[in-house]
């Protein structure tokens, strides 16, 4: 009675076991889309996002098997349900970028959706784009005052120094790479060891401070000038032609001032 206790169980235990189904995927300037090959049980199909990041989409197929898609996105989208329909075999899903850009992966985790996905090279028109990994540029990596910041090393930059002056944006949003020089330049200037600290924050890379940073991507380019116990006040940032402008300006938040 036990054994067959225990075979009755190992097949119920195979019959709820879900799959996950393949995909197809490409990107426009606004948008993540992908067709999941999965023809669902009307009433079945459910898809959202949570925290712009994590994708969840399940249903019962036609064969009357559970299916379960389950990944966070690389980059955020504006969290919704409702974002996959049904479409004849397939389910087509299209998430809404939080911030526009060109190209990035799929899933943050590039190994998770191997055998999974693929590429759509016949809506994607920018073929040499797919399988472009974006790298930060390397302005920063040659500063030796501008440091890397992930949360916990900002949390520690924060309880020693007095002022910590961010630069905070996503990898892709090239509008402001030509602000970098300047930045870095009064870092050189300003920074004073213990007091005064400098850095950036990929904000693509470190996904528990680019909502409390407020990231953005647009043409309004600015740094984040962190005070014990103040709020944080946004600097205009500068061009490579405006550096005297920028020390100037961050200067004001430096006390006591700082004249070297």
């Amino acid at each position: 009675a036990t054994m067959n206790a225990c075979f009755a169980a190992s097949i119920a235990t195979a019959v709820v076991a879900h799959y996950t189904p393949q995909l197809k995927w490409w990107q426009t300037e606004n948008a993540l889309n992908f067709d999941v090959e999965l023809r669902c049980i009307a009433g079945t199909l459910t898809a959202h996002v949570t925290e712009g990041v994590y994708f969840k989409l399940s249903c019962e197929d036609a064969r009357n098997r559970p299916a379960l898609l389950e990944f966070e996105l690389r980059e955020p989208v504006e969290t919704t349900s409702g974002c996959c329909h049904q479409i004849s075999g397939k389910v087509r899903c299209s998430l809404n970028k939080v911030h526009p850009h060109a190209y990035d992966r799929l899933a943050w985790d590039v190994d998770l959706l191997k055998g999974v996905a693929r590429v759509d090279y016949e809506r994607w028109t920018d073929l040499g784009a797919a399988d472009v990994i974006v790298e930060s540029p390397p302005e920063y990596l040659e500063s030796a005052h501008v440091r890397a910041f992930d949360a916990a090393g900002l949390n520690a930059a924060r309880d020693s120094a007095d002022v910590v002056i961010l630069d905070v944006a996503y990898p892709w949003c090239t509008q402001c790479y030509s602000k970098r020089t300047a930045f870095a330049s009064a870092a050189e200037q300003l920074h004073v060891p213990g007091k005064v600290l400098f850095g950036a924050v990929d904000a693509l890379e470190e996904r528990t401070l680019r909502n409390s940073l407020n990231a953005t991507c647009t043409w309004d380019c600015s740094h984040l000038v962190l005070m014990a116990q103040e709020e944080p006040v946004r600097v205009q940032a500068r061009g490579e032609w405006e550096i005297a402008a920028l020390v100037r300006e961050l200067r004001a938040y430096i006390r006591p001032a700082v004249t070297h």
